[in-house]
Parts: structure tokens; sequence; C-alpha cells
């Protein structure tokens, strides 16, 4: 308190100098000067910009174009990447289509009556259509609109044919899977015994059945990805499914989509190129097609790249043709893949 009131007093007897009264006449004028001086530049802006406003229209114009085009590219990646964020968007127009793969089964089990060992994950492609309200068949022929259904019900009734359709392959090819195991292997065990095994031979003899899948690419309305079915018990069994898939437009991705239409040309040049160099680098790597065995006789193998031919787009964006097992290499040298760059 004793500090306060010295301070009091100094201020007090401070004396107020005699040029104070100047210093502030001086920035008054200085100030209005300022005021002045900005009203009229603030006049030969506005001068300038009725002068120039149809020759920075086409700017203003490009800017606004430039925006809304960076805005675009931010909102589909946040749909890409975040389906919570995705499925918010119900109250906007149209804006495309989402492929995405979904596991629908997935599951292990294991009976000790069979001797079977399970491992599924089963996959399904879905379309989400990005709408603010149920497509029209004027809007989209592939997807239909229903009432009073369920959400889930409505979506499935929404897909497009070729989603449906791939569905109901895998749902399929999947349980003849499941089923051709357990046959194979109630086969094997019982040539097992009436080739004169025993119980005490045959004991802890199990099979291992496995479905699984992997996205290899996935942009937009567009995606790629392999189904796996797999036996492994006195030998390994494998078998691929690749489905490469535009859901926005209901058709399935080609070779000569990606590589244009001298794709059988590209394709089958890039392949012997890449045979070729594997085989100088290994000694022990043989492509039937690309060589004769010790007899001189043509082995078959690798001709040529068609229709037909499997393949899976990488994350590059390039399609990968794929061979299985046995189709143009001996067995150990299993599923041959060969990137096609575009």
């Amino acid at each position: 308190m004793k500090d306060l009131q010295e301070s009091k007093k100094i201020y007090e007897q401070t004396e107020i100098p005699a040029e104070l009264s100047q210093i502030v006449n001086d920035s008054i004028r200085k100030m209005d000067e300022k005021r002045r001086k900005d009203r009229e530049d603030t006049k030969a802006s506005i001068h300038s910009f009725e002068q120039g406003r149809k020759r920075g229209n086409r700017k203003i114009l490009k800017r606004s174009l430039t925006t809304a085009a960076a805005f675009l590219i931010c909102f589909t990646l946040g749909l890409n990447s975040n389906q919570a964020f995705a499925g918010q968007m119900g109250d906007l127009p149209i804006i495309g289509v989402l492929a995405r793969v979904l596991t629908v089964r997935s599951y292990e089990e294991s009976n000790a009556e069979t001797g079977i060992n399970v491992a599924v994950e089963v996959p399904a492609v879905e379309a989400e259509l990005i709408s603010a309200k149920p497509s029209s068949d004027s809007e989209n022929a592939d997807f239909a609109s229903t009432e009073e259904k369920t959400e889930a019900e409505e979506v499935q009734a929404r897909q497009p044919s070729l989603a449906v359709d791939v569905n109901g392959e895998i749902e399929k090819v999947v349980e003849e899977h499941l089923a051709k195991a357990e046959t194979d292997f109630a086969e094997y065990k019982k040539a097992f015994f009436e080739t004169g095994g025993t119980e005490e031979e045959w004991a802890g003899r199990t099979m291992d059945v496995q479905v699984d899948y992997e996205i290899k690419f996935q942009d937009g309305e567009r995606v790629s990805f392999v189904l796996y079915l797999t036996e492994a018990w006195v030998a390994s069994y494998q078998q691929e499914y690749y489905y490469n898939l535009n859901l926005a437009e209901n058709r399935e991705i080609t070779l000569e989509e990606l590589l244009g239409p001298d794709y059988v040309k590209i394709a089958n040049e890039s392949i012997i190129g890449q045979m070729d160099e594997r085989m100088a680098e290994n000694e022990d790597y043989v492509y039937w097609g690309r060589e004769q065995d010790d007899d001189g006789i043509d082995m078959g193998g690798f001709t040529t790249v068609d229709e037909n031919t499997t393949f899976y787009i990488n994350e590059a964006g390039n399609p990968v043709i794929t061979f299985a097992k046995y189709e143009v290499a001996p067995g150990f040298m299993g599923v041959q893949e060969f990137e096609i760059e575009r």
C-alpha cells in the first residue's frame, strides 16, 4: 500500500512538458491528411475497378473454378478414405459411386470327426451410390429404387447387376470348394485304409481348407481383387479367381482398356522378355514354350494373351497377368505373374 501511495505522489509531481500541446496538434494534422489521401485512393480504386471489371471477370472466374476443383478433389478424397464421411452424404445430389469389397462371412472351425480345419473369409463387392435420393430408372438403369424395405435389402436392391452376379459367383465357388474339400479328404481316407493303412498310421492326419481374398487396387468406382481357394493335406492345391470391375459403368475392366488396342502385342512382348530375363538370372527356371526339352520336344506353354487371360490391377494401375501353377512353367515355380507397364 505504501508503494502505491509513493507512486501516486511521483505521478502528481511530474511536470507536463511545454512541447506536449504542439506534439498533439501535429499528430491530429497528420491523421487528417492521411484520411483525405485514403478517400482519394478509394475513389481511384473504384474507378479502376469499374474500368477493369470485365477484364477481371475472367480471372475471378478462373480463380473460382480452381478453388472449386480443389474442393472437389478434397471432397472426393474424403469420400474414398472415410466411409463414415461417405455415409453422411445422403442429403447431397448424386456425385458418383464408391466400389467396396467387404467381408460378408468370416469364421474358423475344426471338425474332429472329419479331420478338416476350415478358415473362411468370404468377400462381396458393393457399390455405394452417393446420392441425395434413390436413383430412378432414368438416372441409372443399373440401379433400382425400392420402398418399405430394410436398409440391407434396399442396399442390395440398388446394386448394379455386375455386383449381384459377382457376389453370386463367389458364393457358389466357395460352397463348391468347401464341399469338394470334404469329398477329397473322405476319398483319400477311404483309399488309405483300402490299401492297408491302419488307424494308428492315420491318426493326426488333417486337411486345412482356406478361403481368403486380397484387394489389389481400389480407386473410386473401380476395384480389383483376387479370391483364393486352398486345400493343404498330402498335397497343396490353390485356385485363384480374379475380378476387375467398374461398378459405375456396370462392366468388367479389360486388358484392352488398360493397354490400348495393341494390348496383345504389348503384353506378349513384355511377358516373353520377362521370361527370358528370369531364366537368364536363375538357371533352374524354365518356361515352356521358350525352349525345348532334352529330347528336342516342344513343351508347349505360353503362346499369347487374349480376352480370357487372367490378370489383376496393381497399386500403380498396371495390369499384372497371371498364369496358374503348371500352366507355363514347372510346379515348383508356382503361380507366375508378369506386370505390364502402361
